[in-house]
């Protein structure tokens, strides 16, 4: 999963998945923004890679996962 403002996290992403797919791994590949708290939890294994922005914020396409991440309930 990735969440970026500018497409520097994104075009890394594509990297990581290209690099685990050439390795065997069975990869998908989403903005954060795709997946919603209901199937997050049904992910097997998930790597994020998650810029920031402004002075330090998510960007917008990550914002809800990651607000539903930081939950503690």
């Amino acid at each position: 999963l990735y969440a970026s403002q500018t497409g520097t996290a994104e075009q890394f992403s594509r990297r990581v998945v290209l690099h685990l797919y050439q390795c065997g791994y069975q990869v998908d590949w989403y903005s954060m923004e795709a997946i919603t708290p209901e199937v997050f939890p049904r992910l097997r294994t998930v790597v994020l890679v998650v810029a920031t922005t402004g002075d330090g914020q998510i960007p917008t396409n990550g914002r809800r996962l990651w607000t539903w991440l930081l939950r503690r309930d």
